[in-house]
């Protein structure tokens, strides 16, 4: 059998709030459980969040191509767009 290491976590009022909803909604019956619900939860999560931010930082790059494309500058003036 696998030795099983026992710590210490603390938990934040937000972290406890949370922990009696998950509760109160029956998706668990203790906080223990209620936390591996709620790890489960973000398990699920980040891919997603992962694909979004990839998703945003190459339209951020896309974005910042198309301004610099479209910017010139003037010797007195500083940057200003193409006409």
């Amino acid at each position: 059998m696998a030795e099983i290491k026992k710590s210490t976590v603390r938990l934040s009022e937000i972290d406890l709030a949370n922990i009696a909803k998950i509760i109160a909604t029956g998706a668990a019956s203790s906080e223990s459980e209620a936390i591996r619900v709620a790890l489960a939860g973000y398990a699920e999560l980040v891919p997603s969040l992962r694909k979004m931010q990839t998703d945003l930082r190459k339209q951020m790059q896309e974005l910042r191509a198309s301004v610099e494309g479209n910017l010139t500058v003037a010797p007195s003036t500083g940057p200003e767009r193409k006409r």
